[in-house]
């Protein structure tokens, strides 16, 4: 499908402080920088939350209401599924692509784009079983290569841990509690010696994207406990950071979760949850084979891989 004059992109959201909406953005940063298409950003958020993310290549802002007189025939427009209650893909004129980066964000998927591109094979195979649309995968990347600041997994504090959990933080999730009676029961005085206060440090502070990094990368483990992801790109910075992770799969974590990086179980399992990490959490040796195959596999997600694969999708796009 050729264009027949050179398209603006209109990308929703961009802006927004959010691992997501970031992705959305770097879409935009792709178009321009290796297509030379002009990118304006719809949205509240009318410029780059610096604080956190860093945000290189200056985009035009225009209201989110301004889409339907904005976006022409010929134009591209761009939208993760969050924001699919605003049927835009029954209003707009233009070619429509959603990077479906979750499977729980919105009531129900806009089912009404030209092309979809899921984050994870679960989130592929979710839009495909149950609004029966066949999509691609192109998997996030992690940007910066901050590992190289944090120190080494031995000259961490023994025990420590963070905590990512999406949601509320402001109580203690009910999940964590019964994750520690399980813990409990199987070793008293191991759960008595986390310092679980300190956990929620990650959670409670917000922090920019690197000062949430660095303190990752202070911490011997970092617990996930987000029932639902499309991808969960915390979990995998944390490997990247050299920590031990564990915790809850996410669903769409499964995509580079596995025994070998990690101790992952799914949603609701958390007794066997927590006879992995009692195992970890007592056993140096396994803890730190662990965090060097989840930094390895980590590594693996660079941003030069998400560049080809996203302008290999842009050309079938018709650019």
């Amino acid at each position: 499908m050729q264009v027949s004059g050179k398209p603006t992109v209109y990308i929703v959201e961009a802006f927004l402080p959010h691992g997501g909406t970031y992705m959305a953005y770097h879409l935009g940063r792709i178009l321009r920088l290796h297509f030379n298409l002009d990118v304006v950003v719809l949205g509240s958020a009318t410029e780059p939350a610096h604080e956190s993310f860093v945000y290189d290549t200056p985009f035009e802002t225009r209201p989110i209401d301004e889409a339907d007189r904005l976006v022409g025939a010929d134009d591209i427009f761009i939208c993760n599924p969050s924001f699919s209650n605003h049927n835009f893909g029954l209003r707009l004129r233009g070619r429509k692509l959603m990077y479906v980066q979750g499977f729980s964000t919105f009531r129900q998927l806009d089912g009404f784009f030209d092309r979809y591109v899921a984050v994870s094979p679960f989130v592929r195979d979710f839009v495909r079983n149950v609004y029966g649309i066949e999509t691609g995968l192109i998997a996030p990347f992690l940007p910066g290569q901050p590992e190289a600041e944090a120190p080494p997994w031995l000259e961490r504090e023994p025990l420590s841990l963070a905590l990512w959990l999406k949601g509320d933080f402001d109580a203690h999730p009910p999940l964590l509690n019964r994750l520690r009676e399980h813990l409990k029961s199987l070793d008293t005085d191991l759960e008595a010696r986390i310092p679980w206060d300190d956990a929620f440090g990650a959670a409670t502070v917000r922090r920019s994207h690197k000062e949430m990094l660095r303190f990752l990368g202070t911490k011997r483990y970092v617990l996930t406990l987000s029932v639902c992801e499309g991808f969960g790109l915390v979990p995998m910075e944390a490997m990247r950071m050299g920590a031990c992770v564990m915790g809850l799969d996410g669903f769409g974590g499964r995509a580079y979760m596995g025994t070998h990086n990690g101790c992952f179980m799914a949603y609701p399992r958390l007794g066997d949850l927590a006879r992995q990490m009692a195992e970890a959490l007592t056993d140096n040796a396994l803890a730190m084979r662990l965090a060097t195959a989840g930094q390895t596999t980590a590594r693996e997600y660079t941003y030069e891989r998400f560049v080809a694969a996203w302008i290999e999708e842009f050309h079938r796009f018709g650019l």
